[in-house]
This record gives structure tokens, sequence and C-alpha cells, in this order.
């Protein structure tokens, strides 16, 4: 968003790190659910947690093209990709709850999200990326993406630290709902932030 010119010959190696990405968080996760069934003192999560371990994968294949989207201010795609996706995962996750009264009702739904997001994503850029590195791409991407990137899972890190020491005082069910209240309490800023900040930031960048 940030890079004045074209940004074509950077979508192959962006979305190359990509599902790179996608792979290594997957693996990440498989390998950590054991330890995260331990800690929460719940078994039934392991298995949870190694299906999620899908989505992240089927995320880092979702086209790097969409990032022209909000570039350019299109919202119009941007409005498309977010609520169809969304619209998907909860259309999948409502059926599926009121059939199977299980949490794997939610699990799913991500992973419907997810997909819906990953096709909607070449539906709508019409652009296919190629599996390619480009090293002089990659380093200028990482040289700014660092920050970024840190800042990401350190924020991830900030948001979540009660959500660890709850899970473990009061176990997954309360923190559920736990979890909820605080989202639904949050929702009134979060959602104008997050609106503001897609129309701040490509706006200045192209000023």
């Amino acid at each position: 968003i940030q890079r004045r010119g074209d940004i074509r010959p950077y979508v192959g190696t962006a979305w190359t790190v990509q599902v790179v990405r996608g792979f290594f968080l997957a693996a990440l996760l498989y390998v950590a659910a054991p330890a995260v069934s331990v800690f929460f003192r719940e078994p039934a999560v392991l298995p949870l947690l190694r299906f999620v371990a899908l989505v992240p994968i089927v995320q880092g294949f979702v086209s790097t093209e969409i990032v022209a989207f909000t570039r350019n201010l299109d919202f119009r795609r941007v409005f498309i990709l977010e609520v169809g996706s969304a619209v998907a995962s909860l259309a999948a996750g409502a059926a599926l709850a009121y059939q199977w009264r299980s949490p794997w009702a939610l699990v799913w739904a991500n992973l419907v999200g997810a997909a819906a997001r990953l096709v909607l994503s070449f539906g709508l850029s019409g652009v296919r990326p190629r599996l390619e590195y480009r090293r002089s791409e990659a380093a200028e991407l990482f040289a700014f993406g660092k920050w970024m990137s840190g800042y990401a899972v350190a924020s991830w890190f900030w948001q979540n630290v009660d959500r660890l020491v709850l899970g473990r005082l009061i176990g997954p069910g309360p923190l559920g709902i736990y979890q909820m209240a605080q989202r639904v309490a949050n929702m009134p800023v979060s959602e104008v932030a997050a609106a503001s900040i897609g129309v701040a930031l490509p706006a200045y960048a192209k000023i």
C-alpha cells in the first residue's frame, strides 16, 4: 500500500512468502496443540486445534493482489470480499451449530470463511499470482514489513494475555463467555477504528 509505482512485480514474491508462512503457522499450531491442551486442562481442545491448523494454510493461498483494492480505494471490492467471506462463515457456523450442537461447528465455520475469502480473492482480482521468489523484491518487502510483523505479534500478545491467564484459571467455557462479552463491549470502538484505518492508510500513502 505504501509503495509508489507499480506493485505487480512484487505480487508473486509476496504470495510465495505468504504461502510458506501459512504452512509454517499450521505446523506450529499442530505441534503446539498438545501443550495448549495441557495448559488449559482440556483434552477436547487437541483435535480442534489440529483441525484449525488447516485455516492458515488456506489463508496463505489468498491472492496478494487484494492489497490493490485498498491501495486504489476500491472499497466496493473490499466490501464484497470481507462481507462475502463473513456471510459464508456465519451461515456455515449457524447451520452446523444447529445441527451438531458442538464446538466443531465454529471450527468448520472458520475454515469455510477462509475458503470463501480464497475464492473471492481470485474472482475479484482477476490476477493469478505465481509461486516465485525474487531476492531483491523480498528484501525490500521484509525491510518495511518486519516492523509491521513485529507490531502484529506484540499486539497479539498484548490483546490475549488476559485470555491466557483467565483460560488457565477458569477454564475454556467461562473464557468463551468472557471473550464474547469483551468483543461486544469493544465493538463500537474497534469497528470504527478498523474502518478509519482502512481509508486513512491508503489515502495518506497517496498524499
